[in-house]
């Protein structure tokens, strides 16, 4: 398949994994950088006044309960901290040992 056929504009990942020795277009990967930079700074401008409103809410919800309450606050944040974290370092212990098993046998 020749490097006409995709237009010089693979992606990066692309390039390297499943078609070696194809490289991609640097002027449509900059632009597609920019689109992507420019997606990112949108939604973060959209999303702020929601962080910002609840977190006022929050604090001072918290800050009128008692001693006990914001005591039971902090432990049921732990609570709710704990399951994703474990998950996630369970999730990323499990691909690096899989990645490990596959380069060697791959070796």
């Amino acid at each position: 398949m020749g490097y006409h056929v995709f237009g010089g504009r693979l992606l990066d990942l692309d390039d390297h994994l499943l078609f070696p020795g194809r490289f991609s277009d640097s002027a449509s990967r900059g632009e597609m950088k920019f689109r992507a930079a420019l997606l990112v700074v949108a939604l973060f401008l959209c999303a702020g006044p929601a962080f910002s409103q609840g977190c006022a809410m929050c604090y001072s919800s918290a800050q009128a309960s008692t001693k006990d309450g914001q005591r039971a606050i902090s432990k049921g944040v732990a609570v709710l901290v704990v399951p994703p974290i474990g998950f996630m370092t369970l999730g990323v212990g499990l691909a690096l040992r899989y990645g490990k098993k596959r380069d060697l046998e791959q070796s």
